[in-house]
């Protein structure tokens, strides 16, 4: 999403892939609840910190975007998109 796009209704089902649920394993309970409070806060603002770039060949970033978390020493990559009305967030991996 661009800029200023929001979700309907602010919400969106996030959808995490197996890598980002292996890495929150690998955080204390206090930095795991602070990076799913940082996720779920997506959904009022589906741009996060900003897009990856698209500058290498083939733009295979175009798409994704990435969300500072833990006092910006870790960054989450995610996709975040409108399908038939329903905001989703595609949690891709961070670290």
């Amino acid at each position: 999403m661009r800029s200023g796009e929001r979700f309907p209704a602010d919400q969106a089902q996030i959808v995490f892939s197996d890598v980002f649920v292996e890495y929150l394993e690998t955080l204390t309970e206090p930095e795991r609840t602070s990076v799913l409070v940082d996720v779920v806060a997506l959904c009022t603002n589906p741009v996060g910190s900003h897009p990856l770039s698209n500058r290498a060949r083939g733009g295979r970033l175009a798409g994704w975007n990435t969300l500072d978390v833990l006092a910006k020493q870790h960054r989450v990559v995610f996709s975040s998109r409108i399908v038939d009305g329903v905001g989703v967030v595609e949690i891709l991996c961070a670290g």
